[in-house]
């Protein structure tokens, strides 16, 4: 029963019986069930547990597969439990009876599970190796009893942990890795490696592992666990492989070269992972300033023995993305479609579509034709809907983001182009959040902070083609100047002139309010709950906004900002062109 007719029951038994304990007492025995909220009633679950009465009159079979449904945590198809057991017959008899008593629930499709309020009386009555045969007979069984694929492989794999069969285990998962990623659970691919000891996983699991980690976003750690092993295993061809894309990914381009070049070079390389080191070694000569070699490498190795669609597809995504680092849009575009036509469906790589899709969103952006890259976008937003898989999905959000903002919503673009950046940030993806950060700052038009601390790192880190954008970027900017923002000093300059808001809060609220949102209108209701930390009060907020505006205005004095009012409220116009060097983390508390 539902709560409420739970409750109304335990009423009627209050009417007959007189009051025993409490319905909250009742209902956290019971669960809902009817039996068993009388058995709590009567005083009899508090002394025993609910359902041990009960529990206690099943036979031997009515037992033993009350015992199975017990260990499992997922809903087990009913007709199928039965026939898979020594006696159909007779163990479909003993459902029915279970049923009949409430200690199965019966759901839609035929699936079932044993009540919550009987689950701790039976497996009590386990002794360990009845636990032990009950559970390598679910594991047995499963296959057939689960239709969720990804609910199947969580299940089985975690009794066999249960079983201490770490070795098992781990065979039975990575047999299954591939399916798990194709049908969009790489998180759980992960969990579940992860819940193998340490102690107990093998080079496989690690190496897989490992890869699940950059899917999850966590590159720093794939690095770390791939270093370990490439000292360990010396020169296994998918180990070192493997270590060039996470150093690739992570900044480290020399190590990265180094790997993919050596297994470029092996000449007894099978051709799938020599095509991987030419796909590795092409992306870092490109951003070692190379990427006319890297082109040639890659239409060579096209030319030598690639011969399945997805090998192609990916080769002309490879291309595509060595011209868009070089900001030759129009030429990128041949080489995405051949990627989109080549990659409808891959097996190998069951986000290819979705990222073909997304680069040929960016390639339309950048060539205005915004129409198309809506379209594509909502072809890789369909493919990643059931994804679990962070990488691919970060890459989606950013791709939205740059539409966001060629549509005019800025504020909300630059918020979720933000939170992607961390989040690369946050898991070493140093690649990935440096060309991001690039694409933040030739969306807002404006210099920022960032390039200067961006240009330090790509420097030391040898990023050739990036600094070579970031000079695009400086160089466009024009002859106007630096505005200076100090978040921590409240501090703004402008040439030779400084304006000091540290000891004026007020304007300096209003200023940070409207510089953080620039270009963007902020209400008067907004702006004066920042100010003033309180809810806009019309009669005294009006008058008091207006002055403190004006005020603003005139401390600004020749300052290349402006303050305009917009439908009532006030919005910070920046001259396009106009650098802007933010030194600051700028919040509207400041």
């Amino acid at each position: 029963f539902d709560r409420r007719h739970a409750e109304a029951l335990w009423r009627a038994y209050d009417g007959l019986y007189g009051t025993t304990c409490s319905f909250e007492r009742g209902w956290q025995l019971s669960g809902g069930n009817p039996l068993l909220l009388r058995s709590a009633h009567a005083g009899r679950a508090e002394a025993e547990g609910p359902g041990v009465d009960m529990v206690a009159r099943l036979d031997s079979l009515q037992l033993e597969l009350a015992g199975v449904l017990a260990l499992s945590e997922v809903r087990l198809d009913l007709g199928a439990l039965a026939d898979s057991w020594k006696r159909p017959a007779l163990a479909r008899d003993a459902l029915d009876a279970l049923v009949r008593m409430m200690a199965v629930e019966v759901f839609d499709a035929g699936m079932c599970a044993l009540h919550g309020g009987f689950r701790r009386a039976v497996l009590t009555r386990q002794t360990p190796e009845v636990r032990r045969a009950l559970q390598r007979a679910l594991v047995d069984a499963l296959p057939g009893l689960v239709p969720d694929p990804v609910a199947r492989v969580r299940e089985i794999h975690r009794l066999l942990l249960a079983l201490r069969d770490y070795q098992d285990a781990a065979t039975f998962l990575l047999s299954h890795g591939a399916d798990l990623v194709r049908q969009g659970a790489a998180g759980e691919l992960q969990r579940g490696l992860e819940a193998i000891p340490p102690e107990r996983r093998s080079t496989e699991v690690r190496f897989a592992h490992a890869g699940a980690l950059v899917r999850q976003l966590r590159t720093d750690a794939a690095y770390d666990e791939l270093d370990r092993l490439a000292r360990e295993e010396g020169g296994d061809a998918d180990v070192q492989l493997a270590l060039a894309n996470a150093a690739l990914r992570t900044g480290r381009l020399n190590i990265a070269r180094r790997c993919a070049q050596c297994m470029h070079e092996l000449p007894e390389l099978d051709a799938s992972l020599r095509l991987r080191a030419t796909i590795d070694l092409a992306s870092v000569l490109t951003e070692q300033g190379e990427a006319e070699r890297a082109r040639a490498l890659l239409v060579e190795a096209e030319r030598h023995g690639v011969d399945s669609a997805h090998d192609r597809g990916v080769l002309a995504l490879c291309t595509a993305q060595t011209l868009l680092q070089e900001a030759r849009f129009a030429e990128a575009l041949d080489p995405v479609r051949q990627a989109r036509a080549y990659l409808t469906d891959s097996p190998q790589w069951p986000q290819a579509p979705a990222a073909a899709a997304l680069m040929s969103a960016l390639v339309r952006r950048h060539l205005g034709d915004l129409t198309q890259a809506e379209s594509d976008l909502a072809v890789a937003e369909a493919a990643l809907a059931a994804q679990e898989d962070r990488l691919t999905r970060s890459w989606l959000r950013a791709v939205r983001a740059r539409l966001s903002f060629a549509r005019g919503d800025r504020v909300r673009a630059k918020q979720e182009l933000r939170a992607v950046i961390r989040q690369h940030a946050e898991g070493g993806n140093v690649l990935s959040e440096l060309w991001m950060g690039l694409a933040l700052a030739e969306e807002l038009g404006r210099e920022s902070h960032w390039i200067d601390r961006a240009r330090r790192r790509a420097q030391k880190l040898g990023l050739v083609q990036l600094l070579a954008r970031m000079e695009t970027l400086s160089s466009s900017l024009g002859d106007e100047g630096v505005l200076q923002v100090e978040g921590q000093g409240h501090r703004l300059r402008w040439g030779s002139q400084t304006v000091e808001l540290r000891r004026r809060p007020v304007l300096r609220r209003l200023f940070f309010a409207l510089y953080t949102l620039a270009g963007s209108r902020m209400g008067k209701e907004e702006l004066a709950e920042t100010i003033w930390e309180r809810r806009y009060n019309p009669r005294s907020d009006d008058n008091n906004l207006w002055t403190n505006v004006a005020r603003l205005r005139r401390a600004l004095g020749a300052f290349p900002v402006e303050i305009v009012s917009d439908d009532g409220g006030y919005r910070m116009v920046v001259p396009q062109g106009l650098g802007l060097d933010d030194r600051s983390e700028l919040s509207q508390n400041n």
